[in-house]
């Protein structure tokens, strides 16, 4: 499976996979790879200095947002996919080994039809939930017209799933939402929740959000009902509105810190 193979094996072979038909320098991609690595590995006895390709862009991307304006065309840079690789290898992989080995969340699983992987990057978790769940339908979402695009048609037609650019291209009802590191990449996240809720009326949720993380994407502030809320109180908000609105209780599955969370409707 995916979320078993050894770290060095793992990004050359994918770094491979991406060249295949993306022109990038695949030494270029390995050191930025390692630079971000170390850098989020690092403790605070052993510091590293975040710098490099990966750190440029996130500067630019918050100096955009600094200046009023959203730069959405960090989402198509040529080496964009480097950071999509990071957050795979040292959160949503992590994140997905839960959803594999948590009793309390597999109870619920067992007789799932179909799951919809929102924001899927470069679709490692996508092709991961069907390995999980092989008799299962599963979709996975990207934006339309970048490079990643490309690399997740290639990957969902190897592991056997369907990529769309939204959820609402499902036209169905979905039994397991799985959303890594998504909602805070946008600026009105309850929207997009509002969307998805709408789209696919889901009856499980495995959700891990990061909102007030400096991150590649992720909003200094955000919008709800035409205010600017704080990332910070976005959390809360995100999960009243679960609650109160649209009926889901939060399932306490032992989960160090609810991160993900795991919520079933009602």
């Amino acid at each position: 499976m995916l979320i078993d193979a050894p770290p060095n094996k793992a990004v050359n072979q994918f770094i491979n996979r991406y060249a295949e038909f993306q022109n990038i320098n695949k030494n270029i991609a390995s050191t930025i790879i390692t630079q971000a690595i170390k850098h989020y590995k690092a403790t605070k006895a052993k510091p590293v200095e975040h710098s490099g390709y990966l750190h440029n862009l996130e500067l630019r991307w918050y100096e955009a947002l600094d200046k009023g304006t959203i730069d959405w065309g960090i989402y198509d840079d040529d080496y964009y996919f480097t950071d999509l690789w990071v957050c795979w290898v040292l959160f949503s992989r992590q994140y997905f080994k839960i959803l594999k080995n948590n009793m309390t969340v597999a109870s619920h699983l067992t007789n799932i039809k179909n799951i919809i992987d929102l924001g899927c990057g470069i679709a490692y978790t996508t092709a991961t939930l069907k390995e999980f769940f092989p008799h299962c339908k599963v979709y996975g979402t990207n934006l339309p017209d970048t490079k990643q695009f490309e690399f997740c048609k290639r990957m969902s037609d190897f592991y056997k799933f369907d990529i769309l650019t939204s959820p609402q291209e499902v036209g169905h009802d979905i039994d397991l939402v799985v959303a890594s590191e998504y909602f805070e990449h946008f600026e009105d996240p309850i929207k997009e929740l509002d969307n998805v809720i709408e789209s696919v009326n889901p009856k499980y949720l495995f959700i891990a959000n990061s909102f007030n993380t400096y991150s590649l994407g992720h909003f200094f502030t955000h919008t709800f009902e035409g205010k600017e809320i704080s990332a910070k109180k976005m959390g809360k908000i995100f999960n009243d509105k679960l609650r109160n609105e649209y009926g889901f209780k939060q399932v306490d599955a032992n989960i160090w810190n609810n991160k993900p969370s795991f919520w079933v409707k009602q």
